[in-house]
């Protein structure tokens, strides 16, 4: 994009202010007429910055702070805050290792570590793990890219489908008597 200088834009500003027609300057000049409504219009006829409007990167000490203040704070959240892009605060908590842990709200560390001991007498040789799964049919992609200000449509069933589920154990790292049902498991084993 060109950027046209201080003293080009006081000159085309003044020719028209000057009693000259905004189309007659504007071919005089090989510029936009719209460029030459903008620069009358305009208080200041500085350039402005190109780029980002925000700085791309942001203060390690002011983020580290920022998020020891709020740690439960969004990434734009900090963006406005600390008046720097959503991508800066994105880099910036990565260069500086934070990362957010996501914790079960039901979680129950007293029950959990008396499953650990007893979980502990048992042998090695005796522990069987099991596990469930299913997969549904037809698989169908939730999100697109489409063209801007275009509405995408994708298509699906309403039709139900089969669900396939599957629960197999694990002992000693071999696994144990998987087995196959051609519908939703639910809480009776």
């Amino acid at each position: 994009m060109l950027v046209y200088g201080l003293d080009f834009r006081r000159r085309a500003v003044a020719l028209v202010q000057g009693g000259q027609k905004v189309a007659t300057v504007a071919k005089w000049l090989g510029i936009s007429r719209i460029t030459l409504h903008r620069w009358l219009k305009r208080k200041d006829l500085a350039p402005e910055r190109m780029g980002p409007k925000v700085p791309r990167r942001c203060c390690p000490e002011k983020l580290a702070a920022h998020v020891e203040a709020f740690p439960d704070a969004y990434q734009y959240e900090r963006a406005i805050e600390l008046q720097v892009s959503q991508p800066a605060i994105c880099y910036g908590l990565k260069r500086l290792g934070f990362k957010k842990t996501v914790r079960y709200r039901e979680k129950d560390d007293e029950r959990r570590n008396k499953y650990l001991k007893t979980l502990e007498s048992i042998p090695e040789e005796k522990r069987v793990y099991v596990d469930e799964t299913g997969f549904n049919e037809p698989l169908i992609r939730e999100y697109a890219y489409g063209k801007k200000g275009e509405r995408l449509l994708g298509e699906r069933t309403g039709k139900r489908f089969a669900r396939t589920s599957v629960i197999a154990g694990l002992r000693l790292n071999k696994s144990l008597a998987p087995m196959d049902w051609a519908t939703a498991i639910r809480k009776w084993y």
